[in-house]
């Protein structure tokens, strides 16, 4: 083999083990939001910057909450705040392994493909004879091209003063 990126095995139980703790974790994350592109569009983001201000607004009313209406529920502001701050670290070790994840999965393909192609080319020049020519032709559909329409058939020119009811 020309390329092995990668050389990974799941035991059973370390598929059984990987399994239950994304159970666990679609368990735990139920109440994660699924934001459609249009929502997404829509709201009012938090930025770097921002974040300071939110942050510092939130500790301000904490001080003094008798400027806030009634119906302003700074414990649901609080609580908001306080699950962002849970939440980030965890974002942040579920992107690198996502990532990771993404990686090795390109990697894999890239092996399984580079493999395949070396394996086409030895059935291609020592599978002759040995009863794979049919086979061989259908792994070599994957290279097939599309044929040209002849050189007629891609030029046809009307004329504009021939009527087309008349052919």
């Amino acid at each position: 083999m020309r390329q092995n990126l990668v050389d990974i095995t799941f035991t059973p139980d370390a598929a059984d083990e990987i399994e239950h703790a994304l159970a666990t974790l679609e368990t735990h994350f139920a109440a994660l939001v699924a934001l459609t592109p249009a929502q997404r569009r829509g709201l009012l983001k938090m930025g770097d910057n921002s974040e300071a201000f939110c942050r510092q607004s939130m500790h301000v009313v904490q001080q003094h909450p008798g400027v806030l209406p009634r119906a302003f529920d700074l414990d649901a502001c609080l609580r908001d705040l306080h699950a962002l701050d849970q939440l980030r670290p965890w974002l942040m070790r579920v992107i690198r392994l996502h990532e990771r994840l993404a990686d090795t999965e390109t990697a894999l393909g890239s092996d399984l493909m580079v493999a395949a192609l070396d394996a086409y080319a030895f059935l291609k020049v020592a599978g002759q004879g040995e009863g794979l020519d049919n086979i061989r032709r259908e792994l070599g559909t994957r290279f097939a091209r599309p044929r040209r329409r002849t050189a007629a058939a891609t030029v046809s020119v009307e004329d504009p003063s021939e009527d087309p009811s008349e052919s």
